[in-house]
């Protein structure tokens, strides 16, 4: 038997049928199967990422709830100072330094700080200070706020401002009276 004997032994109808069985599995394979498993790891992707995502939710609980409870807590409207006191004469020196640790701390330097002691010893009850800065015009905010806060600053006399030649920098020159017992 050759092998055109035995191809004539198979019928035609099994052929057809036998490859009509083959295209419907393979047509089966890509209609069903495969998107099935593209799909299925898109959902697996996308659980991953809600996983992610739960977890960083559970770390930024604790912080969400600290900062809601800060913004429902009321705050006054204005800026609360301490009740003013007198400096004792021998102690200005300390005031000086304490001005000028302030002016540090606002970013500012220090040019000069001169009292104007000369009244202080005529029975006058306050001190005027002369301070000489160079900063920024946000930072002498800040500084001002800070001398509110200074129980023998009893008033800022006067501000002057002057723009230095080069970029934002300002000469400022700040009086203020202290009190004096």
């Amino acid at each position: 038997m050759n092998n055109k004997e035995a191809i004539n032994l198979v019928p035609k109808e099994c052929i057809s049928s036998l490859v009509a069985g083959l295209v419907a599995v393979l047509f089966f394979v890509c209609v069903a199967i495969i998107p099935n498993y593209l799909t299925g790891r898109s959902l697996n992707r996308q659980i991953g990422d809600l996983r992610y995502q739960l977890e960083e939710h559970k770390n930024i609980l604790p912080l969400y709830a600290s900062l809601k409870k800060l913004a429902s807590e009321e705050k006054p409207d204005i800026l609360i100072l301490p009740q003013k006191t007198g400096l004792d004469m021998s102690r200005l020196d300390i005031a000086i330094k304490t001005l000028r640790d302030i002016s540090k701390k606002s970013s500012m330097s220090v040019i000069s700080i001169s009292p104007d002691e000369g009244e202080a010893y005529k029975g006058v009850k306050s001190v005027v200070v002369a301070m000489s800065l160079k900063g920024d015009f946000a930072n002498l905010r800040t500084l001002l706020t800070d001398l509110g806060a200074l129980p023998y600053v009893e008033d800022v006399e006067g501000v002057s401002m002057r723009r230095e030649s080069y970029g934002r920098m300002l000469a400022i020159t700040i009086k203020i009276k202290l009190a004096v017992l």
